[in-house]
């Protein structure tokens, strides 16, 4: 549920048109109450988790949930393959009708871009964890390949719309950079970075005490609950990581966790990676 609400409640990490939060019916997010029906939509039989633990098809099937059973809108198409010339070209995200009748075209990503201050041969200073992903390309993709290919699929007028959340991670030791992409929502969810080779610096950049290990397809909202094994005191969490990058240069996502009261609760967010990222 908490998954559920960030998909809805997060900034948007691209600047949204003018229309798009009426359309998103944010305001419904007060009305939800139980887990019975979320549970029961992403369960095995529903077919949606076996697309886990993909971070994109957990967040898709969020988004799907809140527009067919929250909202209330008719799904006409989802996961539409666009075939042209005998070649797969991709695949609509979500077309669905609205209440007054008015179809249109929706397609989602989240997305978790680190800011790298130095040059890149990719020319962006927003790249993924993969990073052969980046923010600007991204973009470009949405504008210029995915909302383009619902054109002339139905005889109705479309309405395109690009639903994309996430965070921008930065590094303890750079400033935030002055511009940022024209297409980047300025007020954008911020977490932090760091390379494997300077977790000794952890303390120093990251009060928090207890750290907890964030584990797909649950990258979405902040972590919180009673304390439990997966909860690592800093030192540990620290080795453990190091263990981690020395046969492996998969990221890890860090919670810091603090306590209040009886429960622990998430005050910050790390991604660690291997010194070899972003490569050339």
């Amino acid at each position: 549920m908490r998954d559920l609400k960030w998909t809805v409640e997060c900034p948007s990490l691209i600047r949204v048109e003018t229309g798009f939060e009426s359309l998103v019916r944010a305001d419904l997010i007060e009305q939800l109450r139980g887990e019975d029906q979320l549970q029961e939509f992403l369960s095995p039989a529903s077919g949606t988790e076996s697309h886990y633990p993909r971070v994109g098809y957990y967040f898709e099937s969020l988004v799907h949930f809140w527009l067919k059973e929250v909202c209330g809108y008719e799904l006409v198409d989802q996961g539409k393959q666009i075939i042209r010339d005998g070649v797969t070209r991709g695949e609509l995200d979500f077309i669905f009708r609205d209440a007054s009748g008015q179809l249109h075209h929706l397609e989602t990503a989240v997305k978790f871009y680190l800011h790298f201050a130095k040059e890149h041969s990719s020319g962006s200073h927003f790249i993924g964890p993969n990073s052969t992903d980046n923010f600007e390309r991204k973009v470009k993709r949405l504008r210029e390949h995915q909302l383009p290919m619902s054109d002339g699929l139905y005889e109705e007028p479309l309405r395109k719309w690009a639903w994309v959340k996430g965070r921008i991670f930065y590094h303890p030791l750079d400033m935030e950079p002055d511009e940022i992409p024209q297409d980047m929502n300025p007020d954008h969810s911020k977490a932090h970075w760091i390379f494997a080779s300077q977790l000794d610096g952890w303390s120093g950049w990251f009060p928090e005490k207890h750290c907890r290990l964030v584990r797909k397809p649950h990258w979405l909202s902040l972590e919180q609950g009673e304390t439990s094994e997966h909860d690592l005191s800093v030192d540990d969490s620290i080795d453990r990581l190091k263990k981690h990058f020395k046969g492996s240069d998969t990221p890890r996502l860090i919670a810091c966790m603090k306590q209040e009261e009886d429960s622990m609760m998430e005050a910050r967010r790390v991604f660690v990676v291997s010194d070899s990222w972003p490569g050339k």
